[in-house]
């Protein structure tokens, strides 16, 4: 295992090394077979190996790929596998990878205005960004899973980084930096709920200008958290949702909103008010929501957001809601459409409990062999080869 420290840039070794670092979180599950005794030995040694690469890699793909490594080793072993003292090394690390990137990113743009600066430089420029934004996208990975294991445990660590992710989500960075940094924040509001509250003045007008950012990677993230925020944000947070609803509606309604470009952002700003919808409906004028949802659909590319908003939608039809169902069910065509493409594109592959609710209703519908025969009518013939 000594080989990922190599640092030798050839072909060869470089390939080794990579072997090396992608096999670590395997050698960990095959040490779940031979008895916990084995576990705690050999993580502290993959662990100090771990540590040490990422001191001395100085390849920022492969570096990625260290942090990759560590994240799905923290994943395999769940809660404790880290301790105070190896906590301590993780907030180093984290702190200083921000803060090489971030010199980095300043180094660019003083190159930019260097007089030898032409677009070949700036060819190059843009691809040293590319992997810094690949290691801080790893780092911000790494974050995720020590949220999601330790939760609020994880806050006094946090806030020893805080000036690193508040300087990260600043206008002045580029986009990369803002998105990773919004996702930060999204962590800290999933996996800690409440008591994120406390750090809402370093994120929340970030969220609200992020909504319509002209970049989709920013729209997608802030939105995501706005519907987070509804979720699992608890009571002070109610104050501020109602500021959420128009630069969501925004996004959505937009008239490039289904370009492939843009599905990622417009998937989540639906998602977001599906959830203030869900949890938070006294701040939202539902029927007004309702009377356009249908339009919105179908979800056909986030497969986390896709559950939900589905899920939203079974709830409505199973609940006989007027507005959704339409006057003598007039909608059921249009939400029988929505199932097909869900089904077609595959969305909800690894969701069965959600797809088996779309399924329950059809067959409800078909249970009526008139509205069935009303409905299919009304289908294009792709669709109706679906419910063969």
């Amino acid at each position: 295992m000594c080989v990922i420290f190599q640092n030798d840039s050839s072909l060869t070794l470089t390939s080794v090394r990579g072997a090396a670092i992608e096999s670590l979180p395997y050698l960990i599950e095959s040490a779940k077979y031979k008895g916990d005794g084995l576990i705690p030995q050999m993580w502290q040694y993959v662990l100090d190996e771990i540590f040490q690469a990422i001191k001395m890699e100085p390849e920022p793909e492969m570096l990625a790929n260290v942090l990759e490594s560590f994240v799905k080793c923290i994943e395999s072993l769940g809660k404790g596998c880290i301790n105070e003292k190896d906590m301590e090394k993780i907030t180093e690390i984290i702190h200083e990878q921000i803060r090489k990137l971030q010199s980095n990113a300043q180094m660019r743009q003083e190159l930019r205005g260097d007089e030898d600066y032409d677009e070949e430089v700036e060819e190059n420029l843009q691809e040293e960004n590319e992997c810094d934004s690949e290691v801080l996208g790893k780092v911000t990975d790494l974050i995720h899973i020590l949220f999601k294991c330790y939760t609020h445990e994880f806050l006094p660590v946090f806030d020893k980084l805080l000036p690193d992710f508040t300087s990260l989500i600043l206008p002045e960075r580029n986009w990369q930096e803002r998105q990773w940094a919004i996702c930060i924040f999204d962590d800290l509001i999933e996996f800690t709920g409440p008591a994120s509250y406390a750090y809402h003045g370093y994120f929340l007008e970030h969220y609200v200008n992020g909504i319509t950012n002209i970049h989709c990677e920013i729209r997608q993230s802030a939105s995501y958290g706005c519907g987070i925020i509804a979720q699992y944000g608890g009571e002070e947070y109610a104050k501020f949702i109602p500021e959420f609803i128009p630069p969501l509606l925004k996004v959505i309604t937009d008239t490039s909103a289904k370009e492939l470009e843009n599905l990622s952002a417009t998937e989540n700003a639906i998602a977001a008010i599906v959830r203030i919808c869900v949890y938070r409906p006294n701040l939202i004028d539902m029927n007004t929501i309702l009377s356009q949802f249908l339009n919105w659909l179908p979800i056909t590319e986030d497969e986390l957001e896709a559950p939900h908003i589905y899920d939203f939608l079974c709830n409505l039809v199973e609940s006989n809601n007027e507005i959704i169902l339409g006057k003598d069910n007039c909608n059921l065509p249009r939400i029988l459409s929505i199932f097909a493409s869900a089904f077609t594109c595959g969305i909800l592959c690894d969701n069965a409990s959600v797809k088996a609710r779309m399924e329950t209703i059809i067959n409800q519908i078909k249970s009526v062999p008139e509205m069935w025969n009303s409905c299919l009518q009304h289908l294009p013939e792709t669709d109706r080869q679906i419910f063969q």
